[in-house]
This record gives C-alpha cells, structure tokens and sequence, in this order.
C-alpha cells in the first residue's frame, strides 16, 4: 500500500504506559491503588510522513480515559451502600468522583478504559489494553476481532 506521497505504508503496533492512582470500595474494605496501565494501537507509518498515531496523541487519548486521582464506585449500587454514601460525601467535598454501572474489578475497569480510549482514538484500532494491579496480578484486554 501506498502513503499520501507514494511512500510504502508499514502497519505497526503503538504502545504507551501510563501509571494512574484511584480508591473504591469492595465488600466495605477501601482499595486504593496505583495502577500500570499499557494500551497498544494498530497504526500506519511511512518514511515520508511518518507515523499516523504519534505517542504524545495516544498518551493524552490514554489519559483521559482513565480515572486518574479519582474515588471510583458501582452507580448501581442502592443508595445506602457505604460506596454510594462515601462518594456522595467526597463529590459535596469537591473530591473527583466517577460513577461506573458495574462492580468495580480490575477486569471491569480494564475493559471500560478500553472502550474510552477506543472512543477517544475512533479512527485507530485498540488492539490491547493491560491493566496491572501490582507487579503480578494484571488484566489484559484484546480486541475480540482480531483473528
């Protein structure tokens, strides 16, 4: 295949780290947290042009998708959960809170990341999001239609 400027296109994988910290609450225990995250993206360079996904992009597409700093808890959860009330005290606070429709895993939170940073980079393909709760428990995430 051939670039804007009749350059040979080369499909690459893109990959960027970023490390994260964030607090929920499970079964009435506090979990905090300092997460490894590393995503990768299917691209396409030539010598010309260069790359069409740069790090500094993917970085900040990252970054947004992830709660950074964050109190985090199940928004399903009834109303009196002690995660729910926790979450309300810290939002009053000013404290930055994000509410997720499921139970909070490191299994369900990797694959939202995902799907936030697919939706911050539309026109690039998520291939892989790994998401490290310590230096031997992570998650991996790959996208289902990659054969």
């Amino acid at each position: 295949m051939r670039g804007q400027n009749g350059g040979d296109l080369k499909d690459v994988i893109v990959t960027q780290r970023i490390e994260f910290e964030c607090c929920y609450i499970t079964n009435n225990v506090l979990n905090a947290h300092r997460y490894r995250l590393e995503a990768s993206a299917a691209s396409t360079y030539d010598a010309e042009n260069g790359a069409s996904l740069y790090f500094q992009d993917f970085k900040q597409a990252i970054a947004d998708a992830v709660p950074d700093g964050t109190y985090i808890y199940n928004s399903a959860d009834s109303i009196n959960s002690t995660a729910v009330k926790v979450a309300s005290l810290l939002d009053s606070a000013y404290i930055p809170v994000v509410g997720y429709p499921f139970m909070i895993t490191a299994e369900s939170l990797c694959d939202q990341i995902a799907a936030d940073i697919q939706h911050n980079l539309p026109q690039y393909r998520l291939v892989e999001v790994k998401l490290r709760e310590t230096a031997d428990s992570f998650v991996t995430w790959t996208n289902q239609s990659i054969t």
